[in-house]
């Protein structure tokens, strides 16, 4: 069920019209060189669950998705940063918006730092992680 929740929000992702054109990939180890951070790069990466009894013949999943966004810049200026912050939160007014994914129900997205000062700064890339969580009752 993980995967597939994270192949319905790459397709999400890829299905909307966004201020950047960008193609999400759902991945289970992103990595990426600097060469290929040219562009914008979205990972979108399954990364934990957790189960509870939901009533005596009912288990409840949370599921937890990472979106991770990255684009090397030339500098860290307010005009190189600015819109990714914006596409990021795109991204995330897209993932909220969309409550349902299949079977899975959004719960929340985190977005905490908004992104990476410590990439920005050594390595003059912009990354920035969002933790999606979805529950389902199986």
């Amino acid at each position: 069920m993980i995967l597939t929740i994270a192949d319905n929000l790459t397709d999400l992702i890829n299905s909307a019209t966004l201020s950047q054109e960008i193609v999400a990939q759902r991945s289970v180890m992103p990595k990426f060189s600097l060469e290929d951070l040219s562009g914008v790069k979205i990972a979108v990466v399954p990364a934990s669950m957790e189960q509870e009894l939901a009533n005596r013949s009912e288990v409840e999943t949370s599921y937890s998705i990472e979106v991770g966004i990255q684009k090397k810049v030339s500098s860290a200026v307010d005009s190189e940063v600015e819109p990714l912050i914006q596409l990021v939160t795109e991204i995330s007014d897209l993932i909220r918006s969309n409550r349902v994914l299949g079977s899975a129900i959004w719960v929340k997205t985190e977005r905490n730092p908004v992104y990476d000062r410590d990439h920005l700064a050594s390595q003059l890339v912009f990354t920035s992680l969002l933790t999606v969580t979805y529950t389902a009752i199986e």
